[in-house]
């Protein structure tokens, strides 16, 4: 049977690149991006190209409830994750008093609270079945002491 991948900001970067592995791999997938249209044309893509089955969920992850959402959905199509990818992201730089206080905030729920609660969600399925792996991906930007 084939294992079925979660991954999160699935439609370009890094995001992508996982898919497209995943894909090769012969894993179902799940795909969590903002853009629907993206999201269909690469789900159409991938399931025509290597004869898996691609779900999408079309959803902005910044707003509060968006992991509840996902794990709703994912349980209501009965899907099980074996793997879960958090990989959505995005930044907002610049001199502190310039930047967007309500992009930091969102930055800031979807990097730390959304991915939080992705896990507390997605694995104890996986501890019941008995395999599950989870990947948070995270910019080495977020490390270093650097102006702006």
């Amino acid at each position: 049977m084939a294992q079925t991948a979660l991954v999160t900001g699935a439609t370009s970067g890094i995001g992508k690149a996982f898919v497209d592995k995943l894909a090769r791999e012969k894993y179902n997938l799940v795909l969590v991006a903002r853009d629907a249209e993206k999201l269909h044309a690469q789900a159409s893509m991938l399931s025509e190209q290597h004869g898996i089955t691609v779900s999408m969920i079309p959803l902005d992850l910044t707003k509060p409830g968006s992991a509840q959402t996902v794990f709703d959905t994912v349980d209501e199509r009965g899907l099980s994750i074996q793997l879960l990818i958090n990989n959505a992201g995005f930044n907002e730089a610049g001199h502190f008093l310039k930047t967007d206080m309500h992009k930091e905030v969102e930055m800031i729920h979807l990097h730390a609270i959304f991915t939080t609660e992705m896990m507390k969600l997605f694995l104890p399925n996986m501890v019941k079945n008995g395999y599950g792996r989870v990947c948070n991906l995270g910019s080495t930007g977020s490390v270093h002491a650097l102006p702006l």
